[in-house]
């Protein structure tokens, strides 16, 4: 009997969070603002609600946004999105 593959730390292997012009720039944000706080690869949905009544369009909105994301997000001290 064949065994199936585990699932563990071999089906995933380690990525870099940003590439290195990504990095680049981020340095550049952070020292442009160094009194705000900027946070990479942030998921839109983090940012944004579905403001549509119905559930279906809710839906519909929530998953035109639900694989995409921003690159860089800036805040002030009280993390409010600048």
């Amino acid at each position: 009997m064949q065994q199936k593959p585990r699932v563990g730390t071999e089906a995933y292997k380690r990525r870099k969070l940003m590439t290195a012009n990504e990095l680049e720039f981020f340095g550049r944000l952070v020292t442009a603002r160094p009194a705000h706080f900027v946070f990479t690869q942030v998921a839109p949905s983090a940012l944004l609600e579905a403001s549509s009544g119905g559930k279906k369009q809710a839906h519909s909105n929530r998953s035109r946004i639900a694989q995409q994301r921003a690159d860089y997000v800036v805040c002030d001290a009280n993390r409010e999105v600048w």
